[in-house]
């Protein structure tokens, strides 16, 4: 279990469950991936150029069609007809277009609408009430009622009509149908809401009423709060009705919640613990006292989740005395899952910051790798410059676990420092290829900027290698996406200046990893999709991330590339795009 898994089930009683996996033995990374992107799958060339004759020696583009190298586009090109009326199309009309496709769109199209009707906000929602209005009763549209919902509720509209159809949609025969209208009323916070949900609980099936209770927790009415205490009180309710219900008055504002949480206060375990953790903001001396007791108390299943209330009102004891049980694996976890809570509710201070760092200290040479990372990124976000030697050490070895080691170390805090970049650099050159990869995408990890000197020598230029089927150079081009400017700026002239369409192929994918600049990402797909020079699978990669960057203003994009481009492969796609996403 990760700690952003923890993290984010760790309110109140869930933490029996991380408990009782840490007791059978589930052992995982503590910390997070670095947000590197995987590498991606390549595709292969387009189709629509002629097949090179038998006299013909194929060039390194052609070579790309085999079947090691599927492409992603080819099936959907070979079967979709040219769409002659999107010649017509009105960008702005688009939420009208968006809403259509949550009906009768692709999986892409439904994904991609419902993120751009939410950006539109109340406009679009009109747009989401006219197609879900007629279908609201209909099971067998319980898909495209499930895709309205979603919408609206990214929307965050205030019309009293989605309430009114959602509420209508509770009653669809379909259980999906259900659930997702459930979770969009609660989504929508709209009190109006509250009534019909509460009815929709006594007589639904079982997992859709556990999502009731969801919804229920986040619609923003006092009555919620007395709905919740009551569900969570009555004896005639499953236990993980009652459970979930607790959790959510747990978690809602005390100013509401505290009358009916000292009602639970009494009730048997978990119940009545998990009031009391609802109830710390408060700082009441009783509940303190109570919380501190559970936290410290290492045969109590729940001494995680008070250690983590605690926390989050600037109170490291439970935290400090969890870390410091080396014994017992999930203490250890609770500690360091608390001080980042902690941490992220507002930096302790004083003689309480002094504390958690000590306490972090004595975990940066741990036999586990992980609670080692954790512990030295937590220092890093107190202030603090852990003595790292030791990992720098173990990457100037020959060894391949501790040069592993010191990788995880690294890479894992993100740590950006010359003296931790160099080291990588020479691993990178001196190693074999099997190898290089691994290095170039740690070097992307770090984040650091003076890494793209080292990567851009693998752009451009030499024979096309492969590792695992990726060429080294996609590797490169992807990890330049977290160097930020200066990486865009590398990768922006590798791009201009190389003539190779294989190559072209890996480094035009990397830059649709990149998220800044944004506008200068975009201007590069763009001037690539454009360039009739350019092997039709190069630019195919480019138009297919134009809806990604451009939102909503890449019809228009779309439109006008359609409008003069000779190819019948390239039209097809850009038809395609817009059929799929406009």
């Amino acid at each position: 279990m990760t700690i952003t898994e923890t993290r984010r089930r760790a309110p109140f009683l869930l933490l029996m469950a991380m408990a009782v996996a840490c007791d059978h033995g589930e052992t995982s990374a503590l910390s997070s991936p670095a947000n590197a992107p995987p590498p991606p799958k390549t595709n292969a060339m387009l189709a629509s150029s002629p097949a090179p004759s038998a006299a013909t020696k194929p060039s390194s583009a052609e070579l790309l069609q085999s079947a090691s190298r599927p492409s992603l586009l080819a099936d959907t090109l070979k079967s979709l007809p040219i769409l002659p009326e999107l010649y017509d199309l009105d960008p702005g009309n688009l939420n009208a277009r968006y809403a259509e496709k949550l009906v009768k769109g692709s999986l892409d199209a439904k994904n991609f609408a419902i993120r751009e009707l939410g950006a539109a906000g109340e406009e679009a929602a009109l747009e989401i009430l006219r197609i879900l209005e007629p279908i609201v009763d209909d099971p067998q549209q319980f898909g495209a009622i499930s895709n309205c919902a979603q919408a609206l509720s990214a929307t965050k509209t205030k019309n009293q009509n989605a309430v009114k159809l959602l509420v209508r949609a509770l009653g669809n025969p379909s259980g999906t149908a259900r659930s997702d209208a459930a979770r969009a009323l609660g989504e929508l916070k709209n009190p109006l809401a509250l009534p019909a949900l509460k009815a929709a609980f006594a007589v639904n099936e079982l997992s859709v009423r556990k999502i009731i209770v969801h919804a229920i927790g986040l619609i923003d009415a006092p009555d919620a709060d007395a709905t919740l205490a009551e569900i969570a009180q009555s004896e005639t309710i499953a236990f993980e009705f009652r459970k979930t219900a607790m959790e959510s008055l747990a978690q809602r504002p005390i100013k509401n919640a505290e009358e009916h949480l000292r009602k639970c206060l009494n009730l048997p375990t978990p119940f009545g613990e998990a009031a009391a953790f609802g109830l710390v903001p408060t700082r009441d001396p009783e509940i303190l006292k109570k919380v501190r007791a559970i936290a410290v108390d290492p045969t109590n299943l729940l001494c995680a989740a008070a250690s983590i209330q605690l926390a989050r009102i600037q109170d490291y004891s439970g935290a400090i005395h969890n870390l410091r049980s080396a014994d017992n694996q999930v203490r250890l976890i609770a500690g360091l899952v608390s001080i980042r809570e902690g941490v992220s509710s507002g930096p302790p201070t004083g003689e309480s910051l002094e504390q958690v760092r000590a306490a972090l200290r004595s975990k940066v040479n741990d036999a586990d790798l992980q609670v080692r990372v954790e512990s030295i990124r937590l220092l890093i976000m107190l202030g603090e410059r852990p003595d790292l030697a030791a990992d720098l050490e173990n990457l100037k070895s020959n060894e391949p676990a501790r040069i592993s080691q010191g990788l995880d170390v690294l890479t894992d805090v993100m740590i950006a420092d010359p003296v931790a970049v160099q080291p990588i650099i020479e691993k990178l050159e001196a190693a074999p290829l099997n190898r290089k990869a691994g290095y170039i995408q740690a070097l992307g990890r770090l984040r650091d900027p003076r890494g793209v000197p080292a990567l851009l020598k693998y752009l451009t230029g030499g024979e096309i290698q492969l590792v695992e089927n990726i060429p080294l150079h996609e590797y490169a081009a992807i990890q330049l996406s977290n160097l930020g400017e200066a990486g865009f700026e590398a990768l922006s002239r590798a791009i201009e200046s190389e003539k190779d369409p294989e190559r072209r192929l890996g480094l035009v994918r990397g830059l649709t990893y990149f998220t800044i600049p944004r506008d200068g990402v975009s201007a590069l797909l763009r001037r690539v999709a454009s360039n009739r020079s350019d092997h039709p699978e190069v630019r195919a990669i480019a138009l297919r991330f134009i809806p990604t960057f451009e939102k909503s203003a890449g019809a228009a994009v779309l439109k006008r590339l359609l409008e003069s481009e000779p190819d019948f492969g390239v039209r097809k796609l850009i038809n395609w795009l817009l059929y799929t996403y406009y």
